[in-house]
Formats: structure tokens, sequence, C-alpha cells
């Protein structure tokens, strides 16, 4: 097999012979359409590659309109909406009607509604479908779907205007929903609700932790909104650690905290034995200072397991390789915020929780490598949990939060 590669280009592989399947190629052929086929075809889908073109059929999607109207519409000159027509009328994809001054354009027929409320269909599910699996991996938040409301709300409305219930529907339900939406979202925006209800005083807890942290970066755990609010309201820097018992968020994709090892920040949050009480004018924020950040989130920890079915109080044995990526080493006895290796138990039914167990080693670490990878054998003891299905995982914990440095195996106690 060889290779044909040209400058930036991957490899294409190419056969090393110049065998025919004749049969193949016969079959293949018969099947063709004539070649002016694919020429109307490939200009057929050329039209739906310019957004201009694009927009103006979703506008006759509505409705039927005149030349003036589009170009008021998409705030374009008459001229460059009649171009872009041209081009559509050429391909069938639109038709028109003279009454008496007035041109008035539509879509062709139900064929070329199709294939725009086809497309509309296709986003609206590709969305689901990519946020939906990126969601049960957890690796972004359920809510981000609202991308695929624009074609909902295109389809829905093209669908009323032609249907006399669906148009009673919408406005006997979604309308007066999407205005309490609206009311919410203003109520929410200009801080109206006491600030009890946590819905605002946002920038003021922001800029009471600024005035804690000062110049310095601030680290969060939790949700990513914390570090998101802080980063939008003050243009400081902000990091979030996410734990073994949180969603992935845009912080493990940038993973900012590599940028600050062995650096000076603050670490906002109440954490045993760590945290301070610091008194601004309208709150107690809780922290403390670390002068040599460390963190342990882009540490990987391979394991496997042999047997999945177990009895509170069996003893498992795991060897797993830990791998560092990163360009640091990662300090065990670190001075303020030292590392050991634990397992946790995560419950697959009923209300959310984690429970994170403390687990040996058959031999310490003291340093783990930058770029670099140790092995090791894991004993724990399966604590007296009631019998259930549970994601079980490797972490490193440290006084910040327990990383989800390994996959989950789901596992059963009897």
């Amino acid at each position: 097999m060889a290779q044909l590669q040209t400058k930036n280009a991957p490899a294409v592989m190419q056969c090393d012979c110049d065998v025919i399947h004749a049969d193949v190629v016969t079959r293949v052929r018969d099947m063709m359409p004539a070649s002016g086929d694919f020429v109307a075809l490939a200009n057929l889908y050329k039209m739906f590659s310019d957004p201009t073109r694009v927009k103006i059929m979703w506008a006759l999607h509505c409705n039927e309109m005149c030349v003036c109207d589009l170009a008021a519409l998409l705030n374009m000159t008459k001229s460059a909406i009649s171009h872009q027509l041209r081009s559509l009328r050429l391909t069938n994809l639109v038709k028109f009607k003279k009454q008496g001054k007035v041109v008035y354009y539509s879509l062709s027929d139900d064929h070329v509604k199709d294939i725009f409320e086809k497309g509309l269909y296709f986003l609206i599910t590709g969305f689901l479908i990519f946020f939906g699996t990126l969601s049960i991996f957890r690796y972004v938040e359920p809510h981000w779907t609202v991308a695929c409301s624009i074609p909902v709300i295109v389809l829905v409305y093209s669908y009323s205007i032609q249907n006399a219930k669906m148009l009673q529907f919408v406005k006997k339900w979604i309308a007066p929903t999407l205005l309490l939406i609206l009311v919410a979202r203003v109520v929410l925006a200009f801080g109206i609700l006491p600030e009890r209800f946590a819905f605002n005083g946002k920038e003021k807890k922001c800029q009471e932790i600024e005035s804690i942290a000062g110049e310095l970066p601030v680290v969060f755990t939790g949700s990513f909104q914390l570090a998101s609010n802080y980063h939008f309201f003050t243009k400081k820097e902000s990091l979030l650690l996410s734990a073994a018992n949180t969603r992935f968020t845009q912080f493990d994709f940038l993973q900012k905290e590599l940028d600050y090892q062995g650096k000076p920040v603050f670490v906002c949050g109440s954490l045993e034995g760590k945290s301070q009480q610091y008194k601004t004018s309208n709150r107690i924020i809780e922290g403390y200072f670390a002068e040599n950040f460390q963190s342990v989130n882009r540490v990987i920890i391979n394991f496997g397991l042999t047997n999945k079915e177990f009895y509170s109080g069996d003893t498992i044995l795991i060897y797993a390789e830990i791998i560092n990526p990163s360009g640091y080493d990662i300090d065990f006895q670190h001075q303020e915020l030292p590392v050991t290796c634990k397992v946790g138990y995560g419950s697959t039914s009923g209300r959310r929780r984690f429970e994170f167990v403390d687990c040996e080693l058959n031999e310490p670490i003291h340093i783990l490598p930058a770029n670099g990878k140790i092995k090791r054998e894991l004993k724990t003891v399966i604590p007296v949990f009631s019998p259930d299905s549970y994601q079980f995982l490797i972490t490193l914990t440290n006084p910040v939060c327990s990383a989800r440095n390994s996959q989950f195996i789901t596992i059963k106690i009897k």
C-alpha cells in the first residue's frame, strides 16, 4: 500500500497494484445519474453555503415577501437582494408572482420547505445528541442545550402560522411561559429580589473577595459559576478545581491551574483545618492564602478490577499506574497542600452522594515527577454500605478537593 502526501496534508493510502474490480465499476456506473443531475445537485447545495441566501429562504419560509421587504428585513440594498434571488431562481428554489408594480417571492414548493425544515431538525437533533452525550460523561452543563432553541423557535413559529390548533396552543401556553421567563430574567438582572435568595448580590460578593485576595488569583471549588462570576465582575484571574463528585467544566479544558503551580494564590472556601474567616463590610469570607500552590487535577490514574462484586468488609488489592502529564513535580509531602491517595464510592441511585475512603500503598510516594509515572499496589477495605451499585474510582486528595483522576468503574456491593 503506497502513500500519497502533499505539503501540510495527511497521507492518502493508494493501491500498490492496478487491479480493477470490473463488476463493481459496471454496477455503480449503471446506477449513476446523468452528469447534468450532478451539476444541478451541486448547484442546489451551493445555494445553502451562503448565509445571506439562507436568511432569505428562512424569511420566505415564514411568509412571501417582496424585494423591498427583504431588503428592510436584512438591512441590505435592493440590488444585493435581487442578486441573491436571481441565484435562487436559477436553482428553482424560489418563485415569484407580480401584483401591479410589486413582485412577491416565495419558496417554490413544499420540497424546498422540507429541505429547509430537515436542516433545522438536523441542528436540533445534533445539538441534543452532542450535549446530551457529553452531559452523561460529565463534561458540560445540560442547560448549554439552549443553543438548539433557535431552530426550535423557527419551526414552532412556522407551524403555528399554518395550523390553527398549534397557534392556539402557542397563544395559550408557550407565549405566557416565555413572558414569565422574560419577567424572571429582568427581575434577576436588575437585582430586585432580596439578597438572601442568592439570585443577586454576586457582584458585591466578588468585590468583597477581591478586597481580601488583592491581586492574587482566586481558587474556587464546586460550581464553575463562582470562578466565572469572579473573573467577570473583577477582571481578575480565577480558577476552578473540579472534584470527583462535580461535573467537568470549561476550566478543566483550559487547565488554568497549571499556570499557577508554585505561585501564591487565595483559596476561597470553607476548608477544615485551613480556612480563616475574613470580615468584610457585609459578610464573612472564608478561605486561606497559599504561598506555594499545587494542584493534582491533571494526574491520571489507570487501574482495573477483575472482580466487580463485593461485600462490606472485603479487602481489595488494586494495581495502579499513576501518571503526571504536567511539567511540574507533585510533592506528596507538600507543606501547604499535601496529597493522599483515596478511593471513592459514588451512589448510582437515590440522593446523590460520594464517600472517600483511605487506602494503603505498598510503597509511599514522595515525589511524582513531572512528565513521569509510577506504579503502586493499593489496598482498601469495602466500607459498610447498603447493598447497591456504586461508582468506584481512585483519587488524589489535597485540602482543596478530591480530584477525579481515574475513570469510574461500576461495582456492586451485596
